[in-house]
């Protein structure tokens, strides 16, 4: 049980970064988007 609570935090700390990676590059390909328009 405590390698599964070690191992979401571990995925918890990476998935902060990759979150806000996500939300910039659909902000990117949103504005490409309304600009191909």
């Amino acid at each position: 049980m405590s390698t599964q609570i070690s191992h979401y935090h571990k995925t918890d700390r990476v998935n902060v970064p990759v979150m806000y990676y996500v939300l910039i590059y659909g902000q990117i390909i949103a504005g490409l988007i309304l600009w191909s328009i």
